[in-house]
């Protein structure tokens, strides 16, 4: 039998000066609309961007 486990992290959130460069290819029309699908290289840089302020583990 097999068990699937999933790890949830409590994290700081993240100021606006650090998110924003890592997505900003995805605002179009003058800034005033916004693509929410994230490629890997966004993904992975806001994963790491978090990890580095977590606060606790939750198993």
């Amino acid at each position: 039998m097999k068990v699937q486990k999933c790890l949830c992290l409590h994290c700081k959130p993240l100021a606006e000066t650090l998110f924003k460069p890592i997505i900003q290819d995805n605002y179009y029309n003058y800034q005033h609309h916004f693509m929410f699908e994230l490629d890997r290289v966004q993904a992975a840089n806001l994963i790491s961007k978090f990890s580095s302020s977590v606060l606790t583990p939750i198993f």
